[in-house]
Parts: C-alpha cells; sequence; structure tokens
C-alpha cells in the first residue's frame, strides 16, 4: 500500500492528486495561478475545512471567560501595572484575545479534518519551510499580520498534528528558509520611525492592542501619574 503524502504549506515535485494532498489553496501558491488554484478546489483536489461562524463565536466568548483572568495577571506582571483597573485591561485585550481564539480553532478544524480522514491510514506529513516561531509582538497590528502568515499557520498545523503522536503518522520538515524580498516603501519607513518615537516617549507603554497615538499618550500620563503617587 502506497503511503499517502499530505503537503502542509508547499507542494513538491512528488505531489500527485492520486496519491497526494494539499490541505490548503496555498499550497500551490509558487506553482499556480489563481484561476487553477481555484480550478483544483471546484473539482474536489483541495478540502473545504468547514469553519462553523456561530460555534466560532460561542467558543470565543467561552475562551475569552476562560482564560481573561490569566492574561490580565499576566500582562499586569510583565509590564508592573499593579494599579491599573482589570476592566479597563480587559477592554484592551478583548480584541487581542479573540483574535488568538480564532487562529486555535481555525488550525484545529485541520487537525480534525486530518484526524477523521487518515485515522487509520499511513501518511508522510510534509512541511517545507522551516517552522516559524513566535517572537516578541509589541502591537495589534504585529500581531495580526503574524497570526495571518501562511507559513506561521502551516506551522503550528504541523506542531498540533505532531503532538497526536499517531504511529501510522510520519513527518518530514524540509527546514527551507523563506527569502522574504525587502521593501523600503513610504509607508515601511513612516512604520519605522512612529515606532521608534513612540518606544522613546511612551517607554511604559506595552502594546499588545491596537491604540492611536492620543490614547498611547494618556495612557502612558496615567501610569506616571500612578507611579509617582
Amino acid at each position: 500500500m502506497i503511503t499517502k503524502r499530505v503537503y502542509i504549506d508547499l507542494v513538491d515535485n512528488n505531489y500527485d492528486k492520486k496519491t497526494s494532498l494539499a490541505i490548503g489553496p496555498w499550497c500551490f501558491d509558487n506553482i499556480l495561478d489563481p484561476i487553477q488554484i481555484y480550478e483544483k478546489q471546484l473539482n474536489k483536489e483541495i478540502p473545504i475545512i468547514n469553519i462553523n461562524r456561530r460555534k466560532l463565536i460561542k467558543n470565543r466568548k467561552i475562551f475569552f471567560k476562560k482564560y481573561k483572568n490569566l492574561l490580565c495577571d499576566y500582562l499586569k506582571k510583565k509590564n508592573n501595572l499593579k494599579k491599573i483597573n482589570y476592566k479597563l485591561l480587559l477592554f484592551y485585550i478583548k480584541i487581542w484575545v479573540f483574535q488568538l481564539h480564532d487562529l486555535l480553532f481555525f488550525c484545529e478544524r485541520y487537525v480534525l479534518f486530518l484526524k477523521k480522514k487518515f485515522n487509520k491510514e499511513k501518511i508522510l506529513i510534509i512541511k517545507y519551510y522551516k517552522s516559524d516561531e513566535i517572537k516578541e509582538i509589541n502591537s495589534l497590528f504585529e500581531f495580526n499580520h503574524k497570526f495571518t502568515e501562511i507559513n506561521f499557520i502551516s506551522s503550528f498545523i504541523f506542531f498540533l498534528l505532531k503532538k497526536e503522536k499517531k504511529k501510522n503518522w510520519k513527518f518530514k520538515l524540509y527546514n527551507y528558509v523563506i527569502i522574504k524580498k525587502k521593501n523600503y516603501s513610504f509607508l515601511e519607513i513612516y512604520k519605522f520611525f512612529k515606532l521608534k518615537i513612540e518606544n522613546l516617549f511612551f517607554s511604559n507603554v506595552i502594546e499588545v492592542y491596537d491604540m492611536y497615538f492620543h490614547q498611547k499618550f494618556i495612557l502612558s500620563r496615567l501610569l506616571k501619574k500612578n507611579a509617582n503617587a
């Protein structure tokens, strides 16, 4: 019996629709144009994962209720915010927590799909690019950017699949590094200097949510006032 090849992020020359499965349309990004990828989806060559919107929203609330105090305590301890109001902190981290939940929910749908489809089959799970890692994230913008990168999402799916520890599942990580082109656009230069200015004047505010300039200024003043009280 031929071992089925399951591609997590990019297909290789051994890909064959009869003996292989690419879990998402992104697996053909460097090979096919969008129209060809769409045709593969229509032909059911790429699985369509059902994301139940109602269940997603329901689970969001459960997730937030379960972990909100833990996350608030962590942020207070990490940033030395002893006198900060819990309600204020919860207001700012709510979006961040919801988006964290959505990432977990999305990735788990793929894991559940593969578990159901290949529970007793021998498969080789292949990841082409080197697994991405979470580094320090200082703003909701960085958070959104990081958690919507295909390599990060595929890395997390790969990690969750390995955690299943199924004896009939083998794993292959090629560890190719993604080479990103340098972008010196005006927007990137603006973001660079904006971040430098904020770090200089608002060094006591560690941003884990999307705040406007004036909000950072107000929060910075309040924290300094509380620290001097």
